[in-house]
Parts: C-alpha cells; structure tokens; sequence
C-alpha cells in the first residue's frame, strides 16, 4: 500500500487518503483530505481569488471543463434551471444585451436555413399568444408542414420563407388555418393554407367557405350576363 506524510499535520496515510494531483510527480496533493477540508473551510476569499484569477488565465479551458461536465450532468443542470428561474432569466437577459448583434446574426442565419421549423415555431407561438389552446408541438407539425407544399384550397406552391423583407407574410406565406374555427387547435382540426386563402376565409368554416365562394361565383356570373 503506497503511503504519504501529510505536509500539514505530518501524519503518514494511504495516498487513498489524499486528493489527486497531476501537477505533483507522486500524483498526489501535499495535504490530506481531512486537512485539505479544513483549509478550505479557514480560507473561502483565498479559494475565491484564487478560482477567479485561474479562470481569467485559462478562459477556454474553463469553458472546456464546463461544457463537459454539463454534458456528463444534463439532470442536475436541468434541475439547477428548474430551481433558479429568476437567475435563469436575468443571465439570459445579460447575455443578450452583451451580444445582441452576433445573436440576430445567428437567429437570421437559422431561420433562412431551417425555414419550415421555424414557420412551426412562429405559428404555434402566435396562436398561443392570441389566446388559443394548442394541443401539439412543432415536432408534430414539423412533418405536416414538409409534406405541405401548397396550398389546399387554391393549389398555390407555398413559400416557407420568412415573408417579405419586413418579415412579414407575402400571398403565398403559408398559414396555419382553423377548419372549423374552434379555439382550440388539433392536428385534426387544422390545415396548411396560403395566406391570402386565410385572410379571406377568415373565421369562416370550410362549409361556410364553400357556400361564400359559390355566392359569389353565381353574383359574378349574372352581372357577366347582365
């Protein structure tokens, strides 16, 4: 059994008994657990600028270390966040502030390379803010979305682009519709439309759709007539 003298209280003990090193050439710290614990214990600010003076050196390594324990610790972070979602929010807030331009940079650069993903997010977002129930995800309308490539009621090929340069929709914008105007939203329940088809539906049902599109075709005909 390999043994060490603590260079603290001076007592020989097992190297089990002693925190690993790298740096030292026996592998080993210098003191013993138990005064290891001590010293720590009788010296928080030292540890304090000590810890940050290390991390100001070794900013990547630090970052390495960090990103690798949160992988090796997905619960635990995920419980941290749970528990702290006030300081969650205001480091998220700091973060943002501080790199404002590179986040719209990458956000942009997202969206023009996942154009349909992002349409599912938005869509379900603003529905969910203007007060309606959804009862599914973007992964559940993300496949939907992709086999929809026009518009149901018109035969339009729909654009899944972020709309025009202001970012809103053009004519051809797809747009998640209600078919039967219900508040809360089903896979069932609703369709991928064109936008110009929508915002003439507007809370119109399909059945109502049909009967408006008719009243109008046969208004059209007899004025043609006339």
């Amino acid at each position: 059994m390999r043994t060490k003298r603590c260079s603290k209280c001076g007592e020989i003990k097992s190297v089990n008994r002693f925190y690993k090193d790298k740096n030292r050439k026996d592998g080993v710290g210098g003191y013993c657990k138990e005064c290891q614990k001590k010293w720590q214990k009788n010296n928080p600010e030292k540890i304090r600028k000590a810890g940050k003076k290390y991390r100001k050196n070794n900013p990547e390594k630090v970052r390495e270390q960090y990103k690798k324990w949160r992988e090796d610790n997905p619960e635990y972070d995920k419980k941290w966040r749970e528990n702290n979602p006030e300081k969650v929010r205001k480091s998220k807030k700091k973060y943002y502030q501080k790199n404002k331009e590179k986040i719209k940079e990458t956000q942009k650069i997202w969206r023009e390379d996942n154009p349909i993903k992002f349409w599912c997010l938005k869509t379900i977002a603003t529905h969910k803010h203007k007060g309606y129930k959804v009862l599914f995800k973007s992964k559940d309308l993300l496949p939907i979305a992709k086999q929809t490539k026009k518009c149901s009621i018109c035969d339009v090929e729909l654009d899944y682009s972020h709309g025009n340069k202001a970012g809103k929709p053009g004519k051809q914008s797809p747009s998640l519709d209600r078919i039967d105007n219900n508040k809360v939203l089903t896979l069932s329940n609703t369709q991928i439309i064109c936008h110009r088809c929508n915002a003439t539906k507007r809370d119109r049902s399909m059945k109502e759709m049909f009967e408006w599109c008719e009243n109008f075709i046969n208004k059209f005909v007899k004025r043609v007539k006339n």
